[in-house]
């Protein structure tokens, strides 16, 4: 299979495809970003950068089997500004159908995947309307503890709707019901009650390991199976004074995504999801801050990696805050994963 991949950042459809066991002959990746394209050179040494996706016809390509992307999303997110197609971010989907186009020429079975956000039904209209589909809204915490909602355009898997129009339709896998106890960093498994009195003398806090929520630290010692959690690197954790202006942003700040709205939770609870990760820098990122029984502290860059259900240390080799955007840019591993098992060898 030759695959193109638009917008590639760190290869997350490459990682994919081996997770869907589907063999790839050529993937030619379009990327502009030095730290995602290093990444992705790190994980795959095959892959064939090939640059600006504005210069693609520029391109030397052979028959493409595959064209997967997910479009520059800014201009489209409900939480965002909004612009759409006026920012030129946005626009850059119109290239994306370019391509799809040109390549429908010379292959008219192109299989192709488009993500994107959820956005106002105007714009998803546009984008239904060029691609000829309707998409699927797919949540990521169907697999992972990351609420994270998106579109999917794809016609590898398809119905007719009640209007017959074609519509991206996948069988969902079964929800693994993961939490943010599931993913964190600095746990171990299976470790029988110690005293409470030697907790405390040990700096350990243990949480059960089915996690209801009720009760973070054990009071009784009923439970033959414990998480012992220990605490992460000290640069994690906010101080007093972060602590109490995080809860000032918290108390400003709300957020609506669609029909909801609230306030940003701060501290995140451990029993609880991840609000979708985003690649902005800053106190944005206190939606994903938890209390773990040390202290208040963000999320590690690990963390954020098993969140997308990338393999940990998969982003390692540039900053955290380079690892933070690439991760928040990229797509849910096993989410495409499944999409890609749908493909017909």
């Amino acid at each position: 299979m030759n695959v193109l991949s638009l917008f590639d950042g760190m290869a997350c459809g490459r990682l994919a495809l081996q997770h869907a066991n589907i063999p790839v002959e050529n993937y030619f990746a379009s990327e502009i970003d030095k730290y995602a394209i290093k990444i992705a050179q790190k994980n795959f040494h095959d892959i064939i950068q090939l640059g600006d996706v504005n210069n693609w016809r520029n391109w030397n390509l052979p028959k493409i089997d595959l064209l997967i992307g997910g479009s520059p999303c800014q201009g489209f997110s409900l939480a965002g500004k909004q612009l759409a197609f006026s920012d030129s971010r946005s626009r850059l989907f119109f290239v994306f159908v370019d391509i799809l186009n040109f390549i429908k020429s010379n292959n008219p079975s192109i299989l192709f995947l488009l993500e994107n956000v959820r956005m106002k039904k105007e714009y998803e209209q546009v984008i239904s309307d060029a691609l000829g589909i309707n998409p699927q809204l797919i949540d990521s915490g169907i697999v992972s503890a990351q609420q994270r909602k998106r579109l999917y355009w794809s016609n590898i898997g398809t119905i007719n709707d009640s209007a017959g129009h074609l519509k991206t339709n996948f069988l969902l896998p079964k929800n693994k019901n993961l939490k943010l106890i599931d993913i964190i960093e600095n746990k171990t498994q299976n470790i029988e009650a110690v005293e409470i009195s030697k907790q405390k003398r040990r700096g350990e806090h243990i949480l059960e390991s089915a996690f209801t929520g009720k009760s973070s630290v054990l009071t009784s010692f009923q439970y033959n199976s414990m998480v012992r959690i220990f605490p992460v690197d000290i640069s994690f954790y906010l101080d007093d004074d972060n602590i109490q202006k995080a809860y000032k942003y918290k108390e400003a700040r709300t957020f609506k995504t669609g029909n909801s709205s609230g306030k940003m939770p701060f501290p995140n609870k451990l029993h609880w999801k991840s609000l979708c990760l985003t690649t902005s820098n800053g106190t944005s990122r206190l939606v994903n801050f938890v209390f773990d029984g040390f202290g208040v502290r963000r999320l590690t860059p690990i963390e954020w990696e098993r969140l997308q259900t990338l393999p940990d240390n998969y982003t390692e080799g540039v900053s955290n805050t380079q690892r933070y955007k690439m991760i928040g840019n990229g797509w849910t591993i096993d989410v495409i994963a499944h999409i890609f098992s749908f493909i017909k060898g």
